[in-house]
C-alpha cells in the first residue's frame, strides 16, 4: 500500500487502487477515472481495518509535455491541495475527500469525492469565464440555475479575500438526475493561482450575471486546452451573446 496525506488532516492511513475505469470526459491536465479505493487505518498496535469505497481519481503522469508550462507530478498534485485547503477553511462548498498519493511509476493522483455519488448524479465541467462546458445541454437542464450561480459569485468573492483568483474551470456542476437541482463544487486547481495580492474580480462577476439573465451562453468544449493562461480582462477571450 502507498501512504497518502489527507489535507488538513493527521495521523497517516494507507490506500491501495482495487479498480479503476476511466471516465467518458478527458482533461487537459491528468487522467480522470473512477477507482475502487481501499482505505485502512492502522491503530497502535499495528492491527487496523479496511473499507472499500469508490473515489474520483485523476492520475498525473510522470511526464507531460503538452501544458506548456514547468511540469512535476507532484508539484501540480500538491497545488491541487494546497488550493483545497485554503477553500475549504474559507467554508467554500469543496468535495468532502481531496486526497494525494503517490502511484507506482513515478505518477502522482488526487483522490476526491465521487460527485455522481455512486450514479446517482450526473456532472460537468468546463470554463465557465471563457464560457465553455463539456456538457451544455446537462448544464441547461439545471433547475436551480440561479441559486448556483449566485453561489458562484460568491465563491468568487470570498476566494479573492484570501488571495486566490478563481480561473473558471474549478466548479465542477454536480446534477440530479431525477430533479435537476444542482450542487457546484469547488473541485479543480490545476489553473488556479494565488498572485500575492488580492485579484480584480470584477469582470469575473460580470460574466456570471450575464450567463444568469441570458445574454451569455454556456458553449460545447471543442479544444479542452484553455491555451494555460492565467489570464486577465484584457486578454480574456469575450463570451459569446446570445442574439
Amino acid at each position: 500500500m502507498e501512504p497518502f496525506e489527507a489535507a488538513g488532516g493527521r495521523g497517516r492511513k494507507a490506500v491501495r487502487v482495487k479498480s479503476s475505469r476511466s471516465m467518458a470526459e478527458q482533461g487537459s491536465f491528468g487522467t480522470p477515472k473512477i477507482s475502487r479505493v481501499a482505505l485502512a487505518r492502522r491503530a497502535a498496535g499495528g492491527a487496523g481495518r479496511e473499507r472499500a469505497i469508490s473515489l474520483f481519481e485523476k492520475i498525473y503522469p510522470a511526464q507531460m509535455s503538452h501544458t506548456g508550462m514547468p511540469y512535476d507530478p507532484r508539484a501540480w498534485a500538491q497545488h491541487n491541495q494546497r488550493i483545497f485547503g485554503a477553500l475549504k477553511k474559507a467554508g467554500l462548498k469543496v468535495p468532502v475527500t481531496y486526497r494525494v498519493m503517490r502511484r507506482p511509476k513515478s505518477e502522482w493522483s488526487l483522490l476526491q469525492t465521487d460527485l455522481t455519488f455512486g450514479g446517482k448524479r450526473q456532472v460537468t465541467s468546463g470554463n465557465v469565464f471563457h464560457c465553455h462546458i463539456l456538457n451544455p445541454r446537462l448544464f441547461y437542464r439545471i433547475t436551480n440555475l440561479p441559486e448556483v450561480l449566485e453561489r458562484m459569485k460568491s465563491d468568487v468573492r470570498e476566494a479573492a479575500k484570501r488571495g486566490i483568483a478563481l480561473h473558471g474551470d474549478e466548479w465542477v456542476f454536480s446534477v440530479d438526475r431525477q430533479t435537476g437541482k444542482a450542487d457546484a463544487y469547488l473541485a479543480d486547481f490545476n489553473m488556479t493561482r494565488r498572485p500575492g495580492r488580492i485579484p480584480d474580480v470584477s469582470w469575473r462577476l460580470e460574466v456570471l450575471d450575464k450567463l444568469k439573465s441570458g445574454r451569455y451562453e454556456l458553449k460545447k468544449v471543442i479544444d479542452s486546452d484553455f491555451s494555460g493562461k492565467i489570464f486577465d480582462k484584457e486578454d480574456a477571450e469575450a463570451p459569446r451573446q446570445r442574439k
